[in-house]
């Protein structure tokens, strides 16, 4: 049986380029949202039906850590994806996972290695107001993510497929 290549079949089609990169960053932030949602859904449900002592807690700041999060793995998968083709998305996800987590690593041992203690830095996140945290973190997920955007646009209008 033969494979079909997602790439040069969505290549073929009278569509730019830019469009099409443009239809996977938006599908990500509408399966994002719908996510949430559902999962806003089913605690208002089982807020309902369940006495409240068993669930989790639940903050407006771990939602936003977890956008945040999202918005950075996608800001750094997207444009490897355009780069190396869909052939690669199969182990993709581990190279970002892995790549993210050698930037933080290094980070933390620039941060180190300028005497900056990463404790107290932490401490200050924890303890800061929750709006401005929240507004600085989801503001810097979406300029990563428009960031991406532009660098995944370029890879793939200048890839040949």
């Amino acid at each position: 049986m033969k494979k079909i290549n997602n790439g040069k079949l969505l290549a073929s089609f009278p569509v730019r380029r830019r469009d099409i990169v443009t239809s996977k960053y938006v599908s990500i932030i509408m399966f994002m949202l719908l996510a949430f949602m559902l999962t806003s859904l089913w605690r208002i449900l089982a807020a309902v039906l369940l006495p409240a002592e068993p669930l989790p807690q639940f903050d407006s700041r771990s939602l936003w850590i977890t956008i945040t999060v999202m918005l950075v793995f996608y800001s750094v998968y997207f444009p490897m994806f355009f780069a190396l083709g869909s052939r690669m998305a199969q182990i993709l996800d581990l190279i970002v996972i892995f790549a993210i987590g050698v930037a933080g690593l290094i980070l933390l041992r620039v941060l180190e290695l300028t005497h900056v203690k990463v404790n107290s830095l932490v401490r200050i996140l924890m303890e800061a107001d929750t709006a401005a945290l929240t507004s600085w973190m989801a503001g810097g997920g979406c300029v990563m993510l428009i960031a991406s955007w532009f660098v995944a646009v370029r890879l793939y209008e200048h890839k040949n497929v």
